[in-house]
């Protein structure tokens, strides 16, 4: 069967479907639809911002590694400063 014949299968039941349902259960079907769809954007809002907690508290502990990394690089030129201060002292001398 092709998908043009499947479809157009589909959308006549659809239609005949519809054609059988009363004002008061098509009314019906639609609040339940837009009931759905309500509760899924909360579902979807509380999903949001705790990806944006998840995100801020990930973006802290990025900041506090990236400094460590910073201030450890800073150590490491400070102790190699001073060992060739120490073997320009030992030339010298």
């Amino acid at each position: 069967m092709s998908a043009a014949t499947s479809n157009h299968r589909d959308h006549r039941t659809r239609r005949e479907y519809n054609s059988r349902m009363t004002i008061d259960e098509r009314l019906e079907a639609l609040n339940h639809r837009v009931e759905l769809l309500a509760d899924m954007h909360k579902d979807n809002e509380k999903h949001m911002r705790r990806l944006e907690n998840q995100t801020r508290r990930l973006g802290k502990y990025i900041r506090s590694v990236a400094q460590l990394v910073l201030d450890h690089e800073a150590r490491l030129r400070s102790l190699e400063d001073d060992d060739e201060d120490d073997d320009k002292d030992e030339e010298i001398n």
